[in-house]
């Protein structure tokens, strides 16, 4: 493991050469370009918050509570989430010309998805963050835990984008089948509602929801960048040990099987 670190660090400029690309190239072609870094997240906001909230009625357990902020807050991490883990699938086979020309460390293609994808999501934070002020947020000491919320959040990301892609290149029906779990991981984790001891669900169910390790994480960014509260330690702690476990997982299992990616490929 460490010599996969240190090797990842000597390679560290062609990793900060695949992120810009990734970053420059995402929109090429298209009239607003960079723009649809903030337009992306705003328009699919937007589009839920009025199925949501002027339709079916669903709301922050708070009726103070702004609901376009309420999901706002939650569906950038979540769109950090998704987006690395459907894009990074498939890298190592769409980057397979790469891996036939030159010598590089393999885990360099989906580490540098989900960093992109990571960047994307604190570029979004220069809407996010105003968007909160202007709605009456005010910010305190607890926003020192957010660091610590999205670490956590970037290792689980990582451990699956590792997982994922080396086994797509063995099963290649794997990218379509994380494309259909992630439509359903989305509304079993708590985005679009409340997820807490004063809404209408069983503590049974509860439990069962909360086991979802995406959605301690998601509360968390809630608590600390909307209400100005710690987060749940005993629930994020949880999700710290998934990361944990599915990083190993996913980078022992990624060390085993990239040997074998040019001969599938």
């Amino acid at each position: 493991m460490i010599n996969t670190i240190k090797e990842l660090y000597n390679y560290r400029v062609m990793l900060y050469s695949l992120v810009k690309k990734d970053l420059s190239t995402r929109y090429r072609g298209s009239v607003l370009g960079f723009l649809w870094t903030f337009l992306n997240p705003l328009l699919m906001m937007f589009v839920y918050y009025f199925v949501f909230s002027k339709i079916h009625r669903i709301g922050s357990a708070d009726p103070n509570e702004s609901y376009l902020m309420f999901m706002f807050v939650a569906m950038l991490p979540w769109i950090f989430f998704s987006s690395s883990l459907t894009g990074c699938t498939s890298c190592i086979t769409a980057g397979g010309g790469l891996l036939k020309k030159i010598y590089f460390p393999r885990m360099i293609l989906p580490l540098s998805g989900a960093v992109s994808n990571l960047m994307n999501y604190i570029f979004s934070l220069a809407i996010l963050i105003p968007s909160l002020l202007i709605t009456g947020t005010s910010f305190n000491l607890n926003l020192l835990y957010f660091p610590l919320v999205l670490l956590i959040l970037f290792m689980m990301v990582l451990g699956f984008c590792f997982l994922f892609s080396a086994l797509n290149v063995y099963l290649r029906d794997l990218e379509h089948i994380v494309n259909i779990l992630i439509m359903g991981w989305f509304f079993l984790t708590p985005v679009l509602y409340e997820l807490s001891v004063q809404t209408e669900m069983s503590s049974k169910i509860r439990l069962v929801m909360m086991m979802n390790p995406v959605a301690p994480i998601v509360m968390s960014f809630r608590e600390i960048l909307l209400r100005g509260n710690p987060p749940d330690f005993s629930w994020l702690s949880y999700s710290a040990v998934f990361a944990v476990v599915i990083l190993l997982i996913g980078g022992v299992l990624f060390s085993k099987l990239q040997k074998y990616f040019v001969e599938e490929i």
